[in-house]
């Protein structure tokens, strides 16, 4: 045999041929660990507040609670203020004279004076306290009877009175008299 002849140069690259059919799926592959926790990121910029949502429809009213237990009595309030005195009242009426009092007792007698000129007639005196007074006087006959007045209308009907209490009751009837015999039968 011969001596192997040198490799030729490259030749030109061929067509590319048509795409072989998809391989089966490969068995799936063992999971892998944990991967470390990031760092915390910055927090976001706060969002638009969200529209008002409707209200809600009432509920139903509750029953009526029972009534608790009355409370202890509250402390004793602040005293209030003075009232502002009241307008002046009318003036009462005037009450009754008292009584004269005693006389005086009488003075030491003076000197007599030179005898003056004849005043002139002096004012009226006051008149004098009323006398006591005077016995009562006979009686005087009899007047004579008037006339008899109109007779005056018929008064109202009064209310009707309680109701009486029950009599006693009576007492028993006599016995009353033995009936007759009855006939006697036959045998």
């Amino acid at each position: 045999m011969g001596n192997t002849g040198q490799t030729g140069s490259t030749g030109p690259q061929g067509v590319a041929g048509p795409t072989g059919s998809q391989g089966q799926k490969g068995d799936q592959g063992e999971v892998g660990a944990d991967g470390l926790n990031g760092n915390t990121g910055a927090t976001g910029p706060t969002g638009p507040t969200g529209a008002t949502g409707q209200a809600g429809a009432v509920g139903n009213k509750g029953e009526k609670g029972e009534i608790g237990d009355i409370g202890g009595t509250g402390s004793t309030g602040v005293a209030g203020l003075t009232g502002s005195t009241g307008p002046k009242g009318d003036n009462g009426a005037t009450g009754f004279q008292g009584p004269t009092g005693p006389t005086g007792a009488q003075g030491d007698k003076g000197e007599s004076g030179i005898v003056g000129m004849p005043g002139r007639v002096g004012a009226n005196g006051a008149t004098g306290s009323t006398g006591p007074t005077g016995p009562t006087g006979q009686k005087g006959d009899a007047g004579v009877d008037g006339a008899t007045g109109p007779t005056g209308s018929t008064g109202q009907v009064g209310p009707q009175g309680a109701t009486g209490l029950q009599g006693a009751a009576g007492s028993a009837g006599s016995k009353g008299e033995k009936g007759d015999s009855g006939a006697i039968g036959e045998f």
